[in-house]
């Protein structure tokens, strides 16, 4: 298993993929698979025993870099953990499967394929966002393209089988890059259902350190432009909904800014960071979930969100419908309407019947659908078929 040699795992802040990666990994191990994982960690206590660590030695890298910062990290990371993945190679370990989750490593590997002698299976898990969304300026997302259309793509061509987190993603590898159907598997992000439920005790002492009031729905993310939660500020002008906004980025001040121009401040609570064991107390003292990003390659929040028993008012992102079950367990809403993002908050905040029912919809969904154990037999199931 192969980590794109960014963050060291279980990675402390941020980072969506190694936030996939970390969970999997162990649930895959408690299932019975001895994994080689090829990253960074940050102690090895963290990790089931039927887990060997081979670690990358990374450059240290930023989580706020900022998009050409990110991109810079995406390649030095992915170059120090293909070495890494090279290096156990060329000792001629012997593998059932080899899986990685950043694209250099696939890439090297199927061109020293011969020389190892390597009969491995190659599986790819696709994280990168859908090619067509457009959520930066033209240069931006011009780069973003090439990078994508020139180093990512040439990785899922060389792959012998792809893992989608979605079936937009899917449809967008098979439709528009022209990989065959039967190598495109769907298999969703998970979340812990054990850590992340409804029914969290001192959540008020967690409320009282933040001065969070309640009733509240809550925003959790990187603030980045591409978050859209200036749109949610934007939405909350009018109405007397309580909002908590969890996380810290390069667009915190302008969103404290806009708060206090639109005359809402004294509704909105920005926490910054906070520790993991807050943040579940948060998710679960909270009335519904609001995520209104213009673009995501692989969102973790709303999987935390429903399991902590809230519905989640989303945007029409690619995957959204994938988890969100219009008017069942939340609502998706267009990419920027704050008009249409105003009503269903409105709709959730005053409907106090629709609302319970759709907590326990939120929470059946991921118990049913997304426990890390669900994502980890689908995984094992796919490795089999290969083999």
């Amino acid at each position: 298993m192969i980590s794109p040699g960014i963050f060291p795992l279980p990675a402390q802040r941020g980072g969506g993929v190694e936030a996939h990666l970390y969970p999997l990994v162990n649930a895959l191990a408690k299932l019975g698979c001895e994994i080689h994982l090829v990253s960074d960690v940050i102690d090895k206590k963290y990790f089931n025993s039927n887990v060997v660590i081979h670690e990358v030695h990374s450059l240290p890298h930023s989580f706020g870099a900022g998009f050409y910062g990110w991109g810079l990290n995406l390649l030095t990371g992915g170059a120090m953990s293909t070495l890494a993945t090279l290096k156990l190679l060329i000792k001629r370990y012997q593998f059932d499967i080899i899986h990685s989750h950043e694209a250099l490593s696939i890439i090297a590997i199927s061109q020293t394929r011969k020389i190892l002698d390597l009969r491995s299976p190659l599986i790819l898990t696709v994280h990168s966002p859908s090619i067509r969304l457009k959520a930066y300026s033209k240069t931006k997302e011009a780069l973003r393209r090439m990078l994508v259309e020139g180093v990512i793509a040439k990785a899922w061509q060389k792959s012998d089988h792809l893992i989608a987190l979605s079936s937009t993603s899917r449809y967008e590898l098979i439709n528009l890059f022209g990989i065959p159907a039967e190598k495109v598997s769907l298999i969703p992000h998970g979340v812990d259902t054990q850590f992340f439920n409804p029914d969290i005790k001192g959540i008020e002492s967690v409320k009282n350190k933040y001065n969070i009031k309640d009733p509240y729905c809550l925003f959790v993310g990187w603030l980045s432009e591409k978050k859209g939660v200036q749109f949610l500020l934007e939405a909350l002008v009018g109405t007397r909904i309580n909002c908590v906004i969890v996380g810290a980025g390069p667009y915190l001040k302008h969103l404290k800014s806009l708060s206090n121009n639109l005359g809402i401040s004294n509704n909105v609570i920005f926490t910054g960071n906070v520790s993991l064991q807050d943040l579940r107390s948060i998710y679960a003292g909270a009335s519904f979930f609001v995520f209104p990003t213009l673009s995501e390659a692989s969102a973790i929040t709303p999987f935390e969100a429903m399991a902590s028993g809230l519905p989640v008012i989303m945007t029409d992102v690619p995957g959204a419908t994938d988890i969100i079950e219009d008017g069942y367990n939340g609502f998706i809403v267009k990419r920027g309407n704050v008009k249409h993002l105003r009503e269903m908050l409105e709709l959730l905040w005053n409907d106090h019947k629709l609302l319970k029912e759709m907590r326990k919809h939120a929470r059946k969904t991921t118990e049913e659908k997304f426990s890390w154990m669900s994502v980890a037999k689908k995984t094992i199931a796919l490795y089999r078929q290969l083999c």
